[in-house]
């Protein structure tokens, strides 16, 4: 979409198909519908402002991505994990609550059940993958949350290398590579050290501790690890400046050398003297002051 068609940023379209009739909903914070041409390039129609209320009549800042579908008679506008509804496609929507966890959606039927796909944090908020839920409603057209219903991979953040490196890469005295589902690096440089892909985007309180199944192929007898947090705030999505690793506090875990086997150590992140709402990135120092060796690393669990 043009900047400048509407006050909002349009993007993230939606595009809803009802008696042949292709209605657009598009923006953030204030979504906008228009009737799309079938050149599925232009609008039949001026964008018009759809109104979210919520129970009190109030308007309600919306989020990115809208998705639509309709249900007796109910049109569900769903965006992340809130959704609202409405006898009218335009509205107005009135707010009903939390829909399943999990970011942008996408509906469909399939042998009379409604499932939703939608977007996962597979290796960080930026690498994504995609969940597939079945979706039940109440009699009254609203829609069942399931007391254990999760956003993959919350609650933590589990790196099995089965398939790659999981947006693992070096940063000092090191290199890394994957092979078998292992990570694995020769050391040059007594500072050696890793780090996650950024933007894991992992809720801290739902977090207890981190694991670590590593292999230390050196005479080094610790490794150390250093979480970057951030507290959640508007600005959240705006801020992606590099981190100041040295800033970060690192706690030593002390560990066995010259291992034949993979060996398994747990921290509490109690030992940390304070970690923010959301774990954006991890740092391990794999073999702490040696300048020689390698280390291999078959999983890291935060959970």
């Amino acid at each position: 979409m043009p900047k400048g068609i509407v006050p909002v940023h349009p993007y993230d379209p939606e595009i809803y198909i009802e008696d042949d009739v292709y209605t657009l909903c598009f923006g953030v914070n204030t979504y906008y519908m228009a009737t799309l041409a079938k050149d599925m390039k232009s609008l039949i129609t001026k964008p018009k402002a759809i109104l979210v209320k919520d129970k009190d009549g109030n308007k309600v800042s919306t989020d990115d991505k809208s998705t639509l579908f309709k249900r007796n008679g109910w049109y569900y506008l769903v965006y992340g994990s809130t959704y609202a509804m409405s006898k009218n496609l335009y509205g107005p929507y009135e707010l009903k609550g939390a829909f399943l966890k999990g970011g942008h959606t996408s509906f469909f039927d399939w042998h009379g059940q409604k499932y939703v796909l939608q977007e996962n944090h597979d290796i960080s908020a930026f690498y994504r993958g995609a969940s597939l839920k079945p979706v039940f409603f109440n009699q009254d057209g609203t829609i069942v949350i399931p007391k254990e219903d999760d956003m993959y991979p919350a609650p933590g953040r589990p790196f099995k290398f089965i398939k790659s490196t999981m947006g693992w890469h070096a940063q000092e005295g090191t290199d890394i590579s994957f092979k078998n589902g292992v990570i694995s690096g020769n050391i040059t440089d007594k500072n050696a050290f890793i780090t996650s892909a950024p933007w894991l985007y992992t809720e801290s309180k739902l977090c207890s501790e981190i694991t670590f199944k590593i292999k230390n192929n050196s005479t080094a007898k610790s490794l150390k690890v250093a979480l970057y947090s951030r507290d959640y705030s508007s600005k959240f999505w705006t801020i992606n400046e590099p981190v100041n690793w040295n800033a970060q506090e690192w706690v030593s875990v002390p560990i066995s050398a010259n291992n034949t086997e993979f060996k398994t150590y747990t921290i509490d992140l109690v030992q940390f003297s304070h970690i923010k709402q959301r774990i954006m990135q991890v740092g391990i120092k794999p073999a702490v002051g040696v300048r020689k060796g390698s280390w291999q690393i078959d999983e890291i669990i935060i959970e």
